[in-house]
């Protein structure tokens, strides 16, 4: 039976990966110049608000709604351009995948990609804490698991998998017929140079881990423990995963909120299994990548 997505009880609602105005942008030099100029408009407008309401005075209050609303309308600007970076690099991304399985598919060679099979259902689902330097700060923000593994992997190659182009801030994606996709996705597990796959109790999860075992490309294949996520209750599902790939002969561990990245022996039991860091951010991912990849 498929395995519904449940929600943390009390756990926020999914973050919208392309309205969220903690972004990179924020992070950028010129994201860092917007906030100096943002940060003092602000602060003249609320100043001058809370004085005028104080004291009185007409002026003041003009001069502070005035400020406010300035402000105000940059963010809106500066939330649009987000918006619209975001789409135009993952359209990029998605048109970059479908190029990759058309080219693939047609029994052509591609350079250098990355994989990523999951059960559909955690798609914009795996919101996590992660931890990263702002400004010479540590922060901590929410964002997509996908989004963040996506990050890690980009200077090493392209991170694929088929789905709806444009549903996701993450792996770019390609479209394919309900009728073609496990013959898509052989050809693609086939030439990829890692699988990266989260498990699942769907059947095209299992019909995938099937393929991974008897075809022996368990050894290529990195088996995805997401960490505790904010509004999915990823242990769950976990447990059910692991039910369900038993008669396949994958013997999965059990789960860790901290996550993992899982190395299986052609066997289908974990030879090695490397925790995740525990500053989640996209270098420490990287690096511990880094030791799995080959």
């Amino acid at each position: 039976m498929k395995p519904k997505a449940r929600r943390t009880p009390g756990g926020p609602r999914t973050r919208n990966p392309w309205n969220d105005l903690n972004t990179d942008l924020f992070e950028s030099p010129f994201g860092r110049i917007l906030q100096f100029i943002l940060i003092p408009i602000l602060s003249v407008g609320l100043v001058f608000t809370i004085m005028s309401l104080f004291y009185g005075s007409a002026t003041g209050f003009f001069v502070g709604l005035t400020a406010l609303g300035v402000s105000t309308g940059l963010l809106k600007v500066i939330q649009k351009v987000i918006v619209r970076d975001r789409k135009a690099s993952q359209a990029e991304r998605d048109a970059e995948a479908e190029q990759i399985v058309h080219e693939i598919s047609a029994g052509g060679n591609w350079r250098k990609y990355f994989l990523y099979l999951r059960p559909f259902e955690t798609t914009g689902q795996m919101n996590v804490i992660v931890s990263q330097l702002t400004g010479g700060y540590g922060e901590k923000k929410a964002m997509d698991f996908e989004t963040l593994l996506r990050k890690a992997l980009e200077p090493w190659g392209p991170f694929i998998g088929l789905g709806t182009p444009g549903e996701h801030l993450g792996a770019g994606r390609a479209p394919v017929e309900d009728s073609r996709w496990q013959a898509r996705v052989r050809r693609l597990i086939k030439n990829a140079d890692t699988v990266f796959i989260i498990p699942g109790g769907t059947a095209g999860t299992l019909w995938e881990f099937r393929h991974l075992f008897k075809s022996d490309y368990l050894r290529r294949t990195v088996v995805v423990m997401p960490p505790k996520a904010l509004d999915l209750d990823i242990g769950t599902l976990w447990s059910e995963a692991q039910s369900a790939l038993t008669p396949t002969g994958v013997k999965l561990p059990e789960y860790s909120a901290r996550g993992a990245f899982i190395l299986l022996s052609n066997d289908g039991r974990p030879e090695r299994t490397s925790r995740m860091p525990k500053s989640l951010n996209e270098s420490e991912l990287r690096d511990a990548l880094r030791e799995l990849i080959r």
